[in-house]
């Protein structure tokens, strides 16, 4: 949360806008999709990983 409020705040205000402007909207969206794509990679690559292999060797012995 930290992490996305810094952010959004940081590429508002190195998008151009006024004060009626959706820079802050497109920011959000922007900053959150990029840390929702980290995220999913994260924890793909190190908490699930263990289990998938897991797994995959219990298959392997049947």
């Amino acid at each position: 949360m930290i992490l996305s409020g810094y952010l959004t705040d940081l590429v508002t205000n190195w998008l151009p806008h006024n004060g009626n402007s959706i820079a802050p909207m497109l920011a959000k969206m922007l900053v959150d999709f990029t840390l929702f794509i980290i995220s999913y990679q994260i924890q793909k690559d190190f908490i699930f990983k263990k289990d998938t292999e897991v797994n995959y060797a219990k298959n392997q012995e049947s």
